[in-house]
């Protein structure tokens, strides 16, 4: 018998699309995460394929016959993969598994005692104050209708700490202006929405933009319900936004590992050194943890160490 007519194999494949479908309508989770479900389970597929045709019992038939040992010898095979990325797939297993007990598929969950991989802790790298401003300024001297979308995005970046996904999504109707200070509405994970707040230079960025570059860009497509558009007149993709910046960054003389995170890296980290208190910041990010937002303060941490070290008369022997 191939695995292409098991049972369990073909049992297994439903059941995925199931979870899917559950993660999606009843749980509500956003595109990244249910295309990062998908590849996880399609991956423990693959393997289920080639590998899950017998165990020691004989030939599985059904399901409710993988073992913690088949689920272990799977996560052997993780090795060549990232720590982030075998967290990723262990957590995905978890879910898909708790999904099957509870619709009463399965009675036991294999994965009860698995545990989940820890993920290292990275500090992310931030620009200093004034790498921000040399970009915003080399880019801010193209005055064609695609500089002056490019100040807009990296404005609005930095202003708001928005994740790319968030700033792609945005609409002309969820940015206010005002006087003083604007506001803007992201929508981060789980389609969960939070207001925060815009400065002067982003808001007059946006305004720019949107008196002069939209309209330009959109007279190229007529319809388009996105703030932020391509050069033919569609909706930017997060793609696009990689790419400015990674050019913007070049013409800045910055280093080419520049990306929308590095902007949303440098406004948690610039926010906590003056002064913010960290609740404001988790808020202001979107962080459903506080111990996500703990990693900036470590950031700010050890920038403070290095002025200290690099200016206190007497923070080191001299010779």
């Amino acid at each position: 018998m191939t695995l292409a007519k098991s049972p369990m194999y073909n049992q297994l494949k439903d059941l995925a699309a199931r979870f899917l479908l559950f993660a999606y309508i009843e749980k509500g989770l956003s595109k990244n995460t249910l295309d990062a479900y998908t590849n996880d389970l399609r991956h423990f597929l693959g393997y289920a394929q080639d590998n899950l045709v017998h165990n020691l019992a004989g030939e599985i038939s059904s399901i409710a016959e993988i073992s913690s040992v088949d689920i272990n010898e799977y996560l052997l095979t993780l090795e060549r993969y990232s720590a982030n990325s075998v967290a990723r797939k262990i957590s995905t297993l978890k879910s898909f598994f708790v999904y099957l007990v509870d619709e009463e598929v399965l009675d036991a969950n294999v994965m009860e005692n698995v545990k989940t991989a820890r993920r290292p802790i990275r500090i992310p790298k931030a620009l200093q104050v004034d790498q921000v401003r040399a970009l915003i300024e080399t880019t801010a001297q193209d005055t064609s209708p695609r500089g002056v979308r490019d100040v807009a995005i990296l404005e609005l970046l930095y202003a708001t700490g928005a994740r790319v996904s968030e700033l792609v999504a945005l609409s002309p109707t969820d940015v206010e202006a005002n006087t003083s200070m604007g506001s803007v509405i992201l929508t981060g994970k789980g389609s969960k929405q939070r207001l925060v707040p815009v400065g002067s230079y982003a808001m007059q960025a946006f305004e720019r933009y949107s008196a002069y570059s939209r309209p330009f860009f959109l007279s190229k497509k007529k319809q388009c319900s996105s703030l932020f558009l391509n050069l033919h007149g569609n909706d930017i993709s997060r793609q696009n936004i990689w790419e400015i910046i990674k050019i913007r960054a070049m013409n800045a003389k910055l280093d080419d590992k520049v990306s929308p995170h590095s902007l949303r890296h440098s406004y948690a980290t610039h926010l906590l050194q003056a002064g913010a208190d960290i609740r404001s910041v988790q808020e202001l990010l979107g962080h459903v943890s506080i111990a996500t937002t703990h990693i900036y303060t470590a950031l700010s941490n050890n920038l403070v160490r290095e002025v200290y070290a690099a200016t206190h008369p007497r923070s080191v022997l001299r010779k």
